[in-house]
């Protein structure tokens, strides 16, 4: 069960295992009616280093790049898109993964 608190982000998430050495599995908790969700991963200074179509409920990055190249050891960010309604797009909160390889 997700529980949000009032005013905080539609979308909640919750990384199951922190730091991570070869793949990162994040818990989604989405509005029933929240459709075209995505996946953003950046990197320290803020660039996008990875974006994925969300087909459920989990995702699972296995810590490559959008051209499948291993990213190194690092904290990186991440963040998920939805869509509601007509064209409502909501965000969860920021999100930090650190790769120890």
């Amino acid at each position: 069960i997700f529980v949000r608190e009032q005013g905080a982000e539609p979308i909640g998430t919750r990384l199951t295992r922190n730091p991570v050495d070869s793949q990162a599995v994040i818990k989604l908790f989405l509005p029933e009616n929240a459709r075209n969700v995505r996946i953003h991963i950046f990197d320290l200074i803020g660039r996008q280093v990875h974006e994925d179509d969300v087909g459920g409920a989990e995702v699972r990055w296995d810590l490559t790049d959008d051209r499948g190249r291993a990213l190194p050891s690092g904290v990186y960010f991440y963040m998920v898109t939805a869509v509601l309604g007509e064209n409502t797009t909501i965000r969860s909160d920021t999100g930090r993964i650190l790769v120890v390889r």
